[in-house]
């Protein structure tokens, strides 16, 4: 957090005007920097669930209003991309049980996910309510995801394109994190 805050301070100005290839060099370095910084947050979680010290907090809470919150936090990813971000269902407030912080982890997964391998079109947050079950689904118009590589996208450390030259950045960690948050709550 140090150091990609000195970096982004040099980047407004701070020590003076920059040209542009000293701009790009300390852009370079704030993305690498946040990649790693996601990298260390999930490992740290990673190692708190399988040492059994994470806890939930469970409460009452809505859960419109968690899904609400990752959409406006991605809203610029989308915007940028060109990608029409929107959830639909839901048309009355959902009061749930559970962790409202690692539910809002394990939404904002998937929709990162839907954002990341989807160049054009949409992404959906549909919320399907029934009497006993709240099922979120995440629908988008992206690459879309081979019937072996469904198979494996929920293990640590694995991509469905797993190869050293593949396109899409990513440690592999967030659907397994998102898969054991949503055990837990079971």
């Amino acid at each position: 957090n140090g150091i990609l805050g000195l970096v982004e301070a040099i980047l407004d100005g701070a020590d003076g005007a920059l040209n542009d290839p000293q701009r790009r060099h300390l852009a370079m370095i704030i993305e690498s920097g946040a990649n790693l910084k996601e990298l260390i947050n999930n490992l740290l979680e990673l190692s708190r669930m399988e040492s059994g010290q994470m806890k939930l907090n469970v409460k009452s809470f809505n859960v419109l209003n968690v899904i609400d919150a990752v959409l406006t936090l991605l809203e610029g990813v989308a915007k940028k991309k060109g990608i029409k971000l929107q959830r639909t269902g839901g048309a009355r407030p959902s009061d749930v049980y559970g962790d409202p912080e690692k539910i809002q982890r394990v939404v904002m997964n998937l929709v990162g996910n839907a954002l990341k391998f989807t160049h054009e079109g949409s992404v959906t947050v549909n919320v399907d309510e029934e009497p006993e079950v709240l099922r979120i689904s995440v629908i988008d118009t992206g690459i879309g995801i081979s019937s072996d590589d469904q198979k494996v996208i929920f293990d640590r450390f694995r991509q469905a394109d797993g190869s050293a030259t593949r396109e899409y950045e990513g440690t592999g960690l967030g659907l397994s994190i998102a898969r054991e948050i949503i055990r837990m709550h079971a």
